[in-house]
């Protein structure tokens, strides 16, 4: 059996750098190496692309300090039929790529559209998926735009902050009120996000979040709910679900990045597995009417916002009165929420495989379509 060669890229300019680092060392040990041969390409936060030769040997995040001391750098390019990764001693063939980037250019649609001007398959969002997917206001004009219920929210421009805080505090009281959960337009793993009560709580972190993000959301806090949440993949063009999860924690406490992350029962984590670490419900406890309504329009939403490949749609649940809100969907989720798809029977490696199989296979499919036409512009 011929291996497919294939290249796992992560890193990257983003807050989220270190996750990407933690979703792309998970997959790594998880591909089967009889079928692939796998090229790490770690892109580090001055966009030199290098090559990992021996990923494996990298196990905390002090070993990539170490990386700044190597020397194999590599180029990305296409040549008349393939695409290829070269360095000065050698050049490989690629069939394609596995993306785990988190957050920055590697999922909110850059690097994907570089992918798409090299013609090479890759696994997670399209462009538009991943600008849908990273721009929360985006997202949430959509949900709207098709009648699906959203808490109450808003959001506010940097420079409007900046020139005119006293007015746009007024605004934020009068149209969401206290308390109220403010974060990020275009972040992840919690960062920027807080929950707060009072003006100097929200002044504080608007300023700490402008320096991140041009846009901040402010969205009604929900007392009395749960955070559930579901992965999707698509496998030759129908929709699977995994089951549901709820992480268990308290309902008024929204998690930090620390929290996710460097936290291991109150001191920082060893093992670095993110959220994959967390303790969770899977499935979670809710009745099955709830939870078929949930799923049904966790497609919808997946279709709404171009989904392509593995994604993960978190939801706030009021079990109460059996309402739930989409809260956001994030497109390269963190482990490839493999945690989820394990508890169907679906093992990481099987995973990486449906991956990587619908994305030659969407690949092969879209590039039948007729690009360009011969025009008689110039025989007049």
């Amino acid at each position: 059996m011929n291996k497919k060669n294939i290249v796992l890229i992560f890193g990257g300019e983003s807050t989220e750098h270190e996750v990407s680092i933690i979703t792309a060392k998970q997959v790594y040990r998880k591909f089967n190496f009889e079928k692939y041969n796998v090229y790490p390409i770690y892109i580090d936060k001055k966009h030199e692309f290098k090559y990992i030769k021996d990923f494996s040997k990298f196990e905390t995040f002090k070993d990539f300090v170490k990386l700044k001391k190597i020397p194999v750098k590599i180029s990305l390019y296409k040549g008349k039929t393939s695409f290829y990764i070269g360095s000065i001693k050698k050049i490989t063939q690629i069939d394609a790529i596995l993306p785990t980037f988190h957050g920055g250019e590697g999922e909110n649609g850059q690097i994907q559209g570089f992918f798409d001007l090299l013609k090479i398959p890759y696994t997670g969002p399209n462009i538009k998926g991943a600008l849908f997917g990273i721009d929360k206001i985006i997202t949430k004009y959509i949900l709207e735009e098709n009648n699906i219920e959203i808490v109450p929210w808003m959001y506010i421009l940097k420079d409007d902050w900046e020139n005119n805080r006293d007015k746009c505090i007024e605004r934020i009281k009068k149209e969401i009120g206290y308390p109220a959960i403010v974060k990020p337009n275009s972040l992840g793993s919690s960062i920027g996000v807080k929950k707060v009560t009072n003006d100097s709580e929200l002044e504080d972190i608007i300023d700490t979040d402008i320096l991140f993000d041009e846009k901040i959301i402010i969205e009604k806090f929900k007392d009395d709910v749960i955070e559930i949440t579901y992965s999707l993949m698509k496998n030759n063009n129908e929709i699977e679900l995994s089951l549901s999860e709820e992480i268990e924690k308290d309902l008024n406490i929204v998690y930090s990045y620390e929290d996710k992350y460097l936290q291991e029962g109150g001191k920082k984590s060893k093992t670095n597995e993110g959220m994959a670490g967390s303790k969770r419900k899977v499935p979670a406890k809710i009745n099955k009417n709830l939870d078929a309504s949930i799923r049904n329009t966790a497609k919808q939403i997946y279709k709404l916002l171009d989904g392509q490949s593995l994604a993960r749609i978190d939801f706030l649940v009021d079990q109460k009165n059996n309402k739930f809100y989409p809260i956001e969907i994030n497109t390269i989720p963190g482990s490839l929420s493999f945690y989820l798809w394990e508890a169907t029977g679906v093992q990481f490696s099987e995973i990486i495989d449906k991956l990587i199989d619908n994305a030659i296979k969407d690949f092969n499919s879209k590039d039948k379509f007729i690009k360009n036409i011969d025009s008689p512009l110039w025989n007049t």
